[in-house]
């Protein structure tokens, strides 16, 4: 469902106004009074309702940020972002957020595992995991999410260090092969997987495929969508000595960039007086710095599975280029409309998404 258009900055949406919403349902304690007063001046709507889905009043995955930061401000109980796409409504939303506080009230460990995957939508189809880019969380994944409910089992991955109090992980073959394992126990060993990754994300989901065959698992293929290069010239080997050479010589020189552009803080823990008043943000800058750091320090390892290549017309540089001729014959280049990574997963070319999926999966099954 949709709204029937988008407040503008200031004004307020008469609930009226949108359509095809259930009958209004008061909420009944706090938690879901907090989240209807959250959704309500996050969405710009006079009021909502516990049974009201959430993006069908408009709400989108960078509103979502928001409200779900000021949740764990009140609660102190973190909650996945990625846990709105299964609970889309205030009552479904209020009783996670309630078992959670539960859990956390009892003295047990309330912590979310670093790599268990979240399950974002289910169906009979084989399973399709994402690969957040720098935002460490599936929320940019919002509506290829929602096109593929009820068809098609979908996991989100999120980086080790958000909600678990863990440090966060500076090696991405370590991160990828955490990944392997969580994916291996999902039961996902009994068909072949697709991975998709926004941005750095699909360097790591390349990185986890290659992890999946060093343990005897298949991959079906792998979706980059906008991949950055970062790795100097793709056409030396990288196990050559002049490729090794090259690598140590890219690692010092942004060991010493980094040391002069990223604070200090993020290596011996001091924040401003500003900063300690929310440890949620804290953490998530760090899992952001760490993820940042490990793309950077890793190359890549060719493999023989298949990718789709998710290049984008109107961005105007030569990355697509550089990942086809490094990672060879196993390519399916796909060039959508668009300038950053977001348009990739926004508007028509999420159905351009969704079809190439579909045949995929088509010719995985023959």
């Amino acid at each position: 469902m949709t709204t029937s258009g988008v407040p503008r900055a200031g004004s307020i949406l008469q609930r009226s106004d949108l359509h095809d919403l259930p009958e209004y349902a008061e909420p009944v304690d706090n938690v879901e009074r907090a989240l209807c007063s959250l959704w309500e001046g996050s969405l710009g709507i006079d009021s909502v309702g516990v049974d009201d889905d959430y993006f069908a009043l408009g709400g989108t995955s960078v509103q979502a940020l928001t409200i779900f930061e000021q949740l764990t401000r009140r609660f102190g109980a973190p909650l996945p972002v990625s846990s709105l796409y299964m609970n889309t409504t205030v009552r479904l939303l209020g009783m996670e957020l309630k078992n959670l506080l539960n859990v956390a009230q009892s003295g047990a460990s309330h912590a979310i595992s670093s790599w268990t995957p979240i399950m974002l939508a289910d169906g009979p189809e084989p399973s399709l995991f994402l690969v957040p880019g720098l935002e460490c969380e599936p929320v940019g994944f919002e509506q290829v999410v929602r096109s593929l409910s009820g068809s098609r089992r979908v996991y989100g991955l999120q980086l080790p260090g958000i909600y678990d109090g863990k440090a966060p992980c500076y090696d991405l073959q370590e991160m990828a092969a955490g990944f392997a394992a969580a994916i291996a126990e999902c039961g996902s060993d009994q068909a072949p997987v697709t991975l998709m990754g926004q941005c750095a994300g699909g360097i790591l989901a390349l990185e986890i495929a290659r992890q999946l065959q060093v343990r005897d698992l298949a991959a079906a293929a792998v979706w980059m969508l906008d991949p950055p290069w970062l790795y100097g010239r793709p056409d030396i080997v990288s196990g050559s000595a002049a490729g090794i050479m090259q690598r140590q010589s890219r690692r010092l020189r942004r060991a010493l960039r980094s040391l002069m552009r990223q604070p200090l803080r993020h290596y011996i823990g001091y924040y401003r007086r500003r900063e300690r008043l929310n440890p949620f943000e804290i953490s998530r800058r760090r899992v952001r710095f760490a993820y940042t750091q490990a793309v950077r320090n890793h190359m890549p390892a060719p493999n023989n599975v298949e990718v789709g290549l998710i290049g984008l017309a109107q961005r105007g540089d030569c990355r697509i280029d550089k990942w086809r001729t490094f990672l060879g014959n196993h390519i399916r280049p796909v060039m959508l409309p668009g300038r950053d990574t977001g348009d990739a997963l926004r508007g028509d070319n999420v159905a351009c998404l969704i079809e190439a999926l579909r045949l995929q999966v088509c010719e995985t099954s023959l």
